[in-house]
C-alpha cells in the first residue's frame, strides 16, 4: 500500500511537471506562429528536448516502452545533446551574440559540433558518448553563463532576465 501511494504521488508530480512543460512549449509555439520570431522556435525546441530528457531520467520511458529497452538507454544522452544544441541556438539568438563579438559565435559552434560528435559516438560507444554529452553540458553551461555576464556588462538588458532564468535552471540541475 505504501509503494502504491508513493507511485501515485510520483506520477502526480511528474504529470504536473510534464503538463507545465507542455504548456510552456505550446505557448511559445503559439508565440512563434503569431510573431514569426525565431527565438520562440529555438526555445520550443529547447523545451522539447529538456522535457524528453527529464521524462527519460524519471524512468517513464522504461515504464512505458519496456519492450524497446535498448532504445530507452539512448534517449537520455541523445536528448541531452539535442537540448544542448537547442540551448546554444536559443542563447545565440536571445542574447544577440553577434552584436557583441563574433568570437563567442565560434565557441558556440564548437559546442554544437561537440554535441553532434557525442550523438554519433552513441552509436559506437554509448558510455563514451554519454560522458561527452555530460562534459559538453558542463563546459557549455558555464560558458553560456560567462557570455550572459559579458553581454550584460556591455549593456544588454535582456541579459539580466536571462541570468536569472539560467541561474535558476543551473541551480535545479546541480541540486
Amino acid at each position: 500500500d505504501d509503494l502504491a501511494n508513493n507511485l501515485l504521488k510520483f506520477d502526480l508530480r511528474t504529470g504536473i511537471f510534464i503538463g507545465f512543460m507542455l504548456a510552456m512549449l505550446l505557448y511559445n509555439l503559439f508565440l512563434f506562429l503569431s510573431l514569426k520570431d525565431l527565438q520562440y522556435l529555438y526555445y520550443v525546441n529547447y523545451i522539447l528536448w529538456v522535457t524528453i530528457a527529464q521524462i527519460a531520467v524519471l524512468g517513464l520511458f522504461h515504464r512505458f516502452l519496456h519492450e524497446n529497452y535498448a532504445i530507452v538507454n539512448y534517449i537520455v544522452p541523445f536528448s541531452g545533446a539535442m537540448s544542448g544544441i537547442a540551448s546554444v541556438l536559443f542563447v545565440r539568438s536571445f542574447l544577440s551574440i553577434k552584436d557583441y563579438t563574433r568570437r563567442f559565435g565560434v565557441y558556440l559552434n564548437i559546442i554544437i559540433i561537440a554535441d553532434a560528435v557525442a550523438i554519433l559516438l552513441l552509436f559506437v560507444d554509448v558510455s563514451l558518448g554519454y560522458k561527452l554529452v555530460n562534459f559538453v553540458a558542463g563546459i557549455g553551461s558555464l560558458f553560456v553563463l560567462y557570455i550572459a555576464f559579458y553581454v550584460r556588462r556591455k549593456g544588454s538588458k535582456v541579459a539580466n532576465l536571462f541570468l536569472i532564468a539560467w541561474g535558476i535552471f543551473l541551480s535545479t540541475v546541480i541540486v
